[in-house]
This record gives structure tokens, sequence and C-alpha cells, in this order.
């Protein structure tokens, strides 16, 4: 209504009345910096809506690496290789695949929010494990912490973790067998991770994946062991072994302890 204008980036230009809002602040970097280019990192991952990703603190952009770098000032961009080169669109702006965003996201955050971020979108199926995987080129920022987060929730990964809880406990005198076979009055049959016949106790691990994939099935052998034949369930997920192991052994040391009590009284 007044004819003022307010200058941007470069020759890039908004109304006086336009807010500065985040999606203007992304219009605004890709006009200035020009096609080909991407939002990237936390700031491509707010837009594409990535759950549990920090917020952004800067408007962040990718161009490919043989491309003539046209740097407006007060961006932050970056370059990939032009094989890694790709784009999704999103209301109309370019933005770096959600693989991608996620390995960007890693490279500045801890483990814990990484893992957030990895099993929300694996959940909601925004990104697949397998594109996961192909983000962990040498040498590429986050690579490293992703790669530690991929394994603990790769499929069957809580086998080691099974094994790494099994050798903890034993150091610290605490006996459970692996694979533990417990058989219903009706033949059903079930197996626990390690378990203990005498005091009926078992020790569960679940990996991410593999817990989506048999949700079910675990709800049905929880119920068979723990309501029909009085078994008593600890149940871990890899994050947790990984994070405080030794909180681990010390919490089921304790419940044995207490089982054993409760047998002797």
């Amino acid at each position: 209504m007044s004819g003022e204008w307010i200058e941007v980036l470069g020759d890039v230009l908004i109304a006086a009345t336009t807010p500065v809002t985040a999606q203007v602040q992304a219009w605004a970097g890709v006009l200035a910096i020009g096609q080909p280019v991407a939002l990237s990192g936390r700031f491509g991952a707010a837009c594409l809506g990535l759950e549990r990703s920090p917020s952004p603190v800067v408007p962040e952009f990718v161009i490919p690496g043989n491309r003539m770098r046209r740097d407006p000032g007060g961006l932050a961009v970056h370059r990939v290789t032009p094989q890694r080169w790709a784009v999704v669109w999103k209301q109309g702006l370019p933005v770096a695949p959600v693989p991608t965003l996620i390995r960007q996201v890693a490279a500045n955050a801890p483990d814990a929010i990484v893992r957030d971020v990895v099993q929300h979108a694996l959940r909601r199926r925004q990104v697949t494990y397998e594109q996961l995987l192909r983000e962990l080129g040498r040498g590429l920022g986050g690579a490293a912490r992703l790669r530690r987060i991929l394994e603990e929730v790769a499929p069957g990964y809580q086998v080691m973790w099974e094994r790494r809880l099994h050798r903890a406990l034993l150091q610290v005198g605490v006996r459970l067998k692996p694979q533990t076979k417990v058989v219903a009055p009706d033949g059903r049959t079930a197996y626990l991770d390690l378990g203990d016949e005498e005091l009926r106790f078992g020790v569960e691990i679940d990996g991410f994946l593999n817990h989506m994939a048999r949700f079910a099935a675990d709800r049905k052998r929880g119920r068979l062991l723990a309501v029909e034949l009085d078994w008593t369930i600890a149940q871990y997920a890899v994050e947790e072994l990984a994070a405080s192991m030794d909180r681990v052994v010390a919490e089921i040391a304790s419940y044995m302890r207490i089982l054993r009590s409760r047998a002797a009284a």
C-alpha cells in the first residue's frame, strides 16, 4: 500500500509490510543464490517437518560443487559433489532429500537427538533404513554419528547387545541363560533373550526396527509369559544399553535379589 520495499538479500526485495517468516527467508535465499540450490540442514529439516530436529539457527542451503557460487552474504551455503546432488520440492521450494537432511543434522547434534530424528522419520515412513545407509560416505559431515545410530536400530543388532549385556551381568555375578525356552502347558513356546527359569525372570532387548516389525507378536508373547505363566519380564531398548549399561546391569541385579527374597519368604 505504501509502495515501500526492503532489500533483504542482494537484489531480492520484499514489501515493507511482509513479516519475515522462515518461509520468506527460504524464498529470499533461494532467489538470491539462484538455481540450482536447495534448503539443507536444520533449515531444510524444519521445512519438511522432520520431528525432533533442532530448530534452525540460520538459513542453510546447498549447491552442486560444479556451479559458480553467488554468495549474497548472511547465509550458510555448502557444496556437494554433483553425483550426490538431489532435490525434492515442498510448496515450490527446493529441499535436500530427507536422508541427506538427517545426516546434516547429525553433524552438529548429540546422539540422543539424532536417534529421535531417525526413529521418528522411520516410524512415519519419511525415510527407509536403506536410504539412510547410502548417506554414510567417507568424509561426509554427520556420517560417523549417523552410522552409530543406525547400528543401534539395525535389524538384528539387538543380538550384539544381548551378548554384551550377558557378559556385563556375568562380570557382577549375575547368571542368566541366553535364549531361555519357556513352554506353556498347552505346548505353546516362547524364547526369552536372557532368563532364569527358577525365578521365572527374563530380560528382553528390543531393537527399534525389529520391534516395529514384530509388535503384535511381542505383545502376544508378553501376555503368555507375564499373565498366563507368571514370569517377570524386564524389557530394555537397545539405546538404553548403549547409553548406560552399568545402570541396566545394576537394575537387573536388583530385580533378581528382590525375586530371590520373595521366593525365600
